[in-house]
């Protein structure tokens, strides 16, 4: 229903200020004619970390990425293990191959100066690059971020959880699916697959493994 209505809306409304872009989830947006958009998932870096480490899995999972989708590779999701261990290992390359970040835990006007920070470290115009904001906001906290960013990104916003659960009193179900083990083969072991975040709430796996990733990222020599 929300999707319709949003969709009916902005079709009826053309001089309305906002714009609704469109919805992550592809069957509605076959149904009601409308962008389907997102990111990518969690799940492919949270599997990476087994196989490259946590340190270098953003960057293979953001080259292997690019490999398969030639270069039309969209927003990258950044937080599985932090922010520290992305922009570390964020190359120039990389940054100019993706359209921009997503910011999904943290505090977003702080992930925004660091977004900002590392591209113009990069020698990159900010203003070039995408930001999609989508850590459990409401239209009046999508406003505030937006006003923050005054023009510096170009700034984009994920409000489907609050749309879908909008009543007084009431938390919406968290009902997204995370990885929590792999393996490349039928032959190899299982290992544990984990999320750190940059919310402590959001941890998400094996809580050993992820006392011990915590620890190594902190022992990381800067």
């Amino acid at each position: 229903m929300v999707v319709r209505v949003m969709k009916e809306v902005y079709d009826s409304r053309p001089s309305w200020p906002g714009k609704f872009t469109g919805t992550s989830n592809v069957w509605l947006a076959m149904k009601y004619d409308c962008v389907p958009l997102g990111t990518m998932s969690h799940q492919l870096i949270s599997f990476e970390e087994n196989v490259s480490g946590v340190f270098e899995c953003n960057f293979n999972v953001m080259k292997k990425f690019s490999d398969v989708y030639d270069g039309d590779n969209g927003i990258y999701l950044y937080d599985c293990f932090g922010d520290e261990v992305f922009f570390s290992n964020l190359s120039k390359r990389m940054a100019m191959m993706y359209r921009g970040l997503r910011v999904d835990s943290g505090d977003e006007f702080e992930q925004t100066e660091k977004i900002i920070a590392k591209y113009k470290s990069l020698g990159i115009d900010p203003a070039t690059k995408q930001v999609c904001y989508s850590n459990g906001l409401n239209i009046d906290k999508a406003i505030e971020i937006h006003q923050y960013v005054n023009g510096r990104v170009q700034d984009s916003y994920g409000v489907g959880t609050f749309l879908t659960c909008d009543v007084t009193g009431a938390d919406p179900m968290n009902i997204v699916v995370k990885l929590t083990r792999g393996r490349i083969t039928e032959l190899r072991e299982w290992h544990d697959c984990v999320k750190l975040s940059c919310n402590l709430g959001k941890t998400l796996g094996n809580p050993e493994k992820c006392e011990y990733l915590i620890k190594l990222l902190k022992q990381r020599p800067e």
